[in-house]
Order: C-alpha cells, then sequence, then structure tokens
C-alpha cells in the first residue's frame, strides 16, 4: 500500500511543478521576479503580434528593434542619445536616461526612461507604446500581445505645431501672455547672460533658459525660494528621484559635449539641468524648472496643476557647485518652449528681453 501512495504523491507533485513553470512570471533581471498588477490575469492568448518583452525592477520593457515587427519605425542616434519611433502620423521621442516622451512634439505623462544596453540594444517601457500609440498590451506568459490602436490619437498638425516661428516679438509676446514668473516677486534679470542665447563656453553650446539669481533678479534667491507653475499644465516630469552625479562623472559629460562643434548632445544637455519639473501646456508651450533643491512632495506626474502651485524651491542641482555639495550658485533656471523647437535664435537679444519682460514682469 505504501509504494502506490508514494508513486501518486509524486505524480502529484510533478504536475504542480509543471503548472507553476507555466504560469511562471517573466523574470526580473535585476533580482527576484516582480509582480506588476496592471498585466496580472491576462495570461491568455489573444489576437496581435506577440513581442517578447523584458521585466527590470518592476516594469516590462519591449527592445526598440522588436517594433518594426508592427510595423513602427524606429531610429536610435547613439551620439545624440535620441530614440525616435513612428506609425501613421505620430511620432515618439525618447531621451538617453531621462524619463520624458513627447508625441508630435507635445510631452506626455508617462515614466518613458529607455534602457540603454551595451550591446547598442535599446528596450524602452511597455507604456510608451500603450499611451504613445494607444495600442493595447495583454501579457502572455514571456511575451506580449500588442493590438491594434484603441483609438486614434489626436495630434495637432504640423502647420500647428510650427506656426509660432513666424511671429515677430510683438506676436510672441501676446502668443505667451498666459505666462508669468515662475518665481514670485522676481525680475528678468539684469544680467545678458542670464538670457536665452547667452554663449556657455564650458560645454561648447548656448544658453537656453533664464535664470533667476539673487544679485540681478530684484530679490533674494536660496534655498527657501519657491518655485511656481507659470501657467495651467499638466505635469509631465517630476525628478522625486533625482541623484546627484559626482564631480568627476560631470566633468567626463562636459568633456563628451565639448566634442559636437557647439550642439550639445540632447542627453548630456539633460544631465546638467539637474532635479527638474517639466510642465506641458496650451498652444504646445512647454515649460521646464531646473536646478531645484527639492520637489514639494504631493507632486506627481500627470497632475494638473494651476498658474502659481509651488512646485519646489530653488537649488543648484547639476550645476559644478550642486555636485560639490555646496550651497553657492543658487538659482532657477527656467525654459519656455514651444512644440519642442527653441525658438529664441531669430530674435535680438534686445527681443528676446522684451518678450520675457512684457510676459513675465506683469
Amino acid at each position: 500500500m505504501g509504494r502506490p501512495v508514494v508513486m501518486v504523491a509524486a505524480s502529484l507533485l510533478m504536475l504542480l511543478v509543471l503548472a507553476a513553470v507555466a504560469y511562471s512570471e517573466v523574470p526580473d533581471r535585476a533580482g527576484e521576479p516582480t509582480s506588476d498588477t496592471r498585466y496580472q490575469g491576462q495570461n491568455e492568448a489573444s489576437e496581435g503580434e506577440h513581442l517578447p518583452v523584458q521585466r527590470v525592477e518592476g516594469r516590462l520593457y519591449f527592445s526598440v528593434k522588436d517594433l518594426e515587427r508592427l510595423g513602427i519605425q524606429t531610429e536610435v542616434d547613439e551620439e545624440m542619445g535620441t530614440v525616435t519611433i513612428a506609425e501613421g502620423a505620430l511620432t515618439l521621442r525618447l531621451l538617453r536616461d531621462a524619463p520624458v516622451l513627447s508625441r508630435n512634439h507635445r510631452y506626455l505623462p508617462v515614466e518613458a526612461t529607455p534602457l540603454w544596453k551595451e550591446t547598442k540594444d535599446v528596450w524602452i517601457p511597455v507604456e510608451v507604446v500603450e499611451v504613445g500609440f494607444n495600442r493595447p498590451v495583454k501579457l502572455d506568459g514571456s511575451r506580449a500581445v500588442v493590438s491594434e490602436p484603441s483609438v486614434e490619437a489626436v495630434v495637432p498638425s504640423e502647420d500647428a505645431v510650427f506656426s509660432h516661428r513666424n511671429l515677430n516679438a510683438e506676436e510672441m509676446t501676446d502668443y505667451l501672455s498666459f505666462l508669468s514668473s515662475p518665481v514670485p516677486d522676481a525680475k528678468v534679470s539684469t544680467e545678458w547672460s542670464h538670457l536665452p542665447g547667452a554663449p556657455r563656453t564650458y560645454r561648447n553650446g548656448t544658453h537656453e533658459g533664464l535664470d533667476y539669481y539673487t544679485a540681478a533678479s530684484g530679490r533674494v534667491i536660496d534655498t527657501n525660494t519657491p518655485v511656481v507653475a507659470a501657467a495651467d499644465g499638466i505635469v509631465v516630469r517630476v525628478d522625486h528621484d533625482y541623484e546627484e552625479m559626482s564631480e568627476e562623472e560631470r566633468n567626463e559629460w562636459l568633456e563628451k559635449a565639448a566634442n559636437h562643434n557647439g550642439q550639445t548632445p540632447p542627453f548630456i544637455f539633460d544631465k546638467m539641468r539637474g532635479r527638474s519639473v517639466w510642465i506641458q501646456h496650451e498652444k504646445g508651450v512647454l515649460t521646464r524648472y531646473v536646478h531645484l533643491d527639492r520637489i514639494s512632495s504631493n507632486l506627481r506626474l500627470g497632475d494638473t496643476v494651476k498658474q502659481g502651485d509651488r512646485l519646489g524651491y530653488v537649488g543648484n542641482s547639476g550645476t559644478r557647485d550642486g555636485v560639490k555639495g555646496n550651497d553657492r550658485g543658487l538659482h532657477l533656471h527656467f525654459d519656455i518652449l514651444i512644440d519642442e523647437d527653441w525658438f529664441w535664435g531669430k530674435y535680438t537679444p534686445e527681443e528676446g528681453r522684451q518678450i520675457l519682460e512684457e510676459t513675465l514682469d506683469q
């Protein structure tokens, strides 16, 4: 009697082991398997293209190369650190080491940091395909089923995107008139070197935004100085988990940046911004609040903010002083872009100052 019972028990144990293997999760390449509740219970096969997925620290990723099986065009620029993927009328852009995603030049609230492999293979979060292309994704074992778009995305036409390029200084002032100062009671700097277009010799590049320092903005600027939303909008980046570079790392990146004929690679440029908050506004306007010391603890990706809402506090993160851990050089760097376009180059320094003063100092 004992031997048959043992054989039955052994058979049942083997069935349980096989069942566990069949329904095991996608392994986490960074450690133990991690659950992802957004995809649990979706193991049943369904119609659509099956793509392999990789789980890293609890998130699922697609290889950019595999997206071509969906009819998606892909381009990875190793030198500039950019990833461009396109399908039909939609074009998505990602940036190496940065949690941002733009669709047709306007940013979406998606944490989209790509994984940059040493093998020159780039992996992007599954959410990029889901949100960016409106393609439902379901997990099927170690692969994912990617369906056709659920709804057609509404995006601006190319004419609408680039209409601002024909505006003179007065018209641009009117275009940006809904903005206000990101630092309460501060004025546009009296120093030309703090304005868009000023040279930045340390990286052989150009200053993109407006700096608010104590000496030139009419008020004290320190780590207790609040930074507020310049207008209503959607938070599309919020760096709560920012980690400062070492001085050696920053110098290495700057050395690489200086060897590009004045065109700082975007992903290196982004590292120099330090702790940041980005807000997408109406009419394609994006504002960036850079070098922050800290960010308001209740601010989250995807939040709708109102003009004047507190985002964080002035700091020096990402700067040469920030990486040294001192409190020198405290300032807010404030960027204004329209549909990812740095438009200041078409205006004279005087016109640029006029636009900023008449927009922000009112």
